[in-house]
């Protein structure tokens, strides 16, 4: 399973983005201040923790240079090596971390009834289906259909193509397929 989940409409990608702010608007700040500020951004509302520790994840050097971050060693306050090393054991660790919240929030937006039926719906065409079909053969109404997408999305579930006024729904059998593969113990 590959690690890259960077979805900008996702809570990581959008947790990616706020630190970047956050690190952009504070160039000369102490790393004390970085995460004084990321406690206080209002994105992280309830996630402040799970900021923090995907903070130290996104500051291993892979995943600085993937991500275009800028290296915060040289600021003051910056835990050492050593103290990472004592809190995440290795990089195959943050990586196994970082796979179980990923299929955990992709099983917790499969959670409810309408959205697996949703999936099991796009599956059976590949090729995508508009949005006014799949409320009409599953029998969900527009704005119900609509915050379940929205989930389906967020999560990388599905994709969402406009044609004209219209806008086609396309599973994400990837995503299924890697998170199953994970839960079965199967990664790549």
């Amino acid at each position: 399973m590959t690690t890259k989940y960077y979805d900008p409409n996702s809570r990581r990608g959008n947790c990616l983005d706020a630190i970047k702010d956050v690190i952009q608007e504070n160039p000369e700040a102490s790393w004390g201040e970085i995460i004084a500020a990321i406690r206080a951004t209002p994105k992280f509302k309830g996630y402040e923790n799970q900021a923090l520790k995907f903070l130290n994840w996104a500051m291993l050097p892979e995943q600085r240079a993937l991500y275009g971050l800028p290296d915060l060693t040289a600021r003051k306050g910056v835990p050492t090596a050593a103290s990472k090393t004592e809190e995440v054991k290795s990089l195959r660790q943050v990586e196994d971390l970082q796979a179980t919240l990923r299929c955990a929030e992709i099983f917790s937006a499969l959670g409810a009834e309408p959205r697996l039926r949703i999936v099991r719906f796009l599956l059976a065409h590949p090729e995508g289906i508009v949005v006014g079909e799949i409320g009409s053969k599953l029998n969900i109404l527009p704005s119900t259909l609509s915050h379940h997408l929205d989930k389906l999305k967020n999560e990388g579930l599905v994709a969402v193509e406009r044609e004209g006024t219209s806008l086609r729904y396309i599973v994400n059998a990837k995503s299924l397929q890697d998170s199953v593969e994970f839960l079965l113990g199967r990664t790549r």
